[in-house]
């Protein structure tokens, strides 16, 4: 004979149930885990590109290309040869290869120079490290309006204010 239950009663294995479900759908879903940053690769040359920079990882290859990334990036890498790249901020960004320009309107905490005849220029910058060859970094604030931290090696690098 079967027990009669009350409308809506869910018993122990259907809340078993019911709670193993809004577990994997949390879990599948990343509820309580930091989303992975996005990576945008970027190859190729002569290109004229625009992205939006939504917390995103980028890497940047090729030759002659001319990029725009909006807003805040996590990270971009630059390589290649005469990249032109405007954007707003990043955490870190590491520029290399040679006769690239690049443009920040907004903060950078960690840039990283390297390469030859290289030049980048930026509104706020917390830490600058430059080596290699002839490259030029050109900052208008440090953090808090004082200078940021400089490291320089290599030949013929500059680091000043504008």
């Amino acid at each position: 004979m079967m027990e009669e239950r009350p409308r809506g009663f869910v018993g122990p294995s259907r809340m078993a149930m019911l709670h193993s479900l809004a577990l994997f759908s949390a879990l599948a879903l990343g509820h309580g885990n930091p989303p992975a940053a996005e990576k945008v690769v970027v190859t190729g040359n002569d290109q004229t590109l625009s992205y939006d920079g939504d917390g995103r990882v980028f890497e940047i290859n090729g030759n002659d290309n001319r990029i725009t990334i909006r807003g805040k990036a996590k990270r971009i890498t630059v390589n290649g040869n005469d990249q032109k790249i405007t954007l707003g901020s990043a955490d870190t960004l590491t520029l290399g290869g040679n006769d690239n320009r690049i443009q920040a309107s907004g903060t950078v905490r960690l840039t990283t120079v390297n390469g030859t005849t290289n030049e980048f220029r930026m509104a706020n910058v917390t830490t600058i490290r430059v080596s290699g060859v002839d490259n030029k970094v050109l900052y208008r604030r440090g953090p808090n309006g004082k200078r940021p931290k400089v490291s320089v090696s290599g030949v013929d690098n500059r680091v000043s204010r504008y």
